[in-house]
C-alpha cells in the first residue's frame, strides 16, 4: 500500500509544473488521506526538491542566460 500511496504522489508532484492552487491542493489531500505514510511523501517530496535544484543549477552552468533568478 505504502509504495501505492507514494508513487501516486509522487506522479502528481511530477505534472506540477507551475504554482497551481488546484494540484496544490490535492497533493494536500491526499498527504492528509495517507498520514500513517507521512515519512515516505516526506520522502518524495525531498527527492522533488533535490532534483529541480540540480535541474536549475546545470541549467545555470550550462546556459546563465536562461536563468529565472525569480524560480531559483
Amino acid at each position: 500500500m505504502s509504495d501505492d500511496v507514494t508513487d501516486s504522489y509522487r506522479s502528481s508532484l511530477d505534472d506540477l509544473k507551475m504554482n497551481s492552487k488546484p494540484q496544490i491542493s490535492m497533493l494536500t489531500m491526499l498527504a492528509e488521506d495517507h498520514e500513517q505514510f507521512a515519512s515516505d511523501i516526506v520522502r518524495v517530496i525531498e527527492e522533488q526538491i533535490k532534483k529541480i535544484l540540480f535541474f536549475n543549477v546545470f541549467r545555470a552552468e550550462s546556459h546563465p542566460q536562461m536563468v529565472d533568478v525569480k524560480h531559483m
